[in-house]
């Protein structure tokens, strides 16, 4: 994947690519691109780089970076929580309800709860028309298969392609190793998205 296609991927930028064998061809209409390799390929590098190009310019983005050997960034229950806080820093009507939300007794539960009831929470489709009419967000996950536990990885996969469905033209970039549970989880999503 070149940087620059993958720039103009997240700006919505047509990559005008009709070539029927080209890698890209398609991806101008897609919502997710996941980026796999193997260890020291390169992919959180490009992660870091397309993050760097996000806060340069004028897409709105939040990130959650996966690291093995942090407790913080290796639980998959950290990565919508870390993602809405963000996102509420950059949409002021997002900002109100997720205060709301932060403020109910509900709140521990449902953040303690589920990857599943946390990204119902938080990224609901309610959540979605909030944004709607402004510049969609780009989501960033680097190292997914970092987080502990591949059900969860799998989990995380899941709740990020219902959040393409119900954020409008959101895009949403994740890199990690082909593991089989991330590769399955992929494999769900409709053709549309993924």
């Amino acid at each position: 994947i070149s940087l620059l296609r993958l720039q103009h991927w997240m700006e919505g930028i047509p990559s005008g690519i009709t070539d029927e064998k080209s890698v890209y061809k398609g991806m101008d209409d897609k919502r997710i691109v996941w980026l796999c390799g193997m260890a020291g390929s390169g992919k959180s590098t490009i992660a870091n780089t397309v993050a760097k190009i996000l806060q340069d310019g004028s897409v709105p983005y939040a990130r959650f970076f996966c690291k093995r050997d942090d407790p913080d960034r290796s639980s998959a229950a950290r990565i919508f929580p870390t993602l809405s806080y963000q996102l509420v820093r950059l949409y002021d009507t997002y900002r109100g309800d997720i205060t709301r939300f932060v403020n109910t007794p509900d709140r521990d539960k449902v953040i303690g709860d589920s990857i599943k009831s946390q990204r119902e929470a938080l990224f609901s489709k309610r959540h979605g028309e909030m944004v709607k009419g402004e510049t969609s967000p780009v989501l960033i996950i680097d190292a997914l298969d970092e987080c502990t536990g591949t059900q969860a990885q799998a989990s995380v996969v899941e709740e990020l392609l219902a959040i393409a469905e119900s954020f409008p033209d959101v895009k949403i970039f994740v890199t990690s190793r082909d593991e089989p549970a991330i590769r399955a989880a992929f494999n769900k999503a409709s053709p549309e998205i993924y």
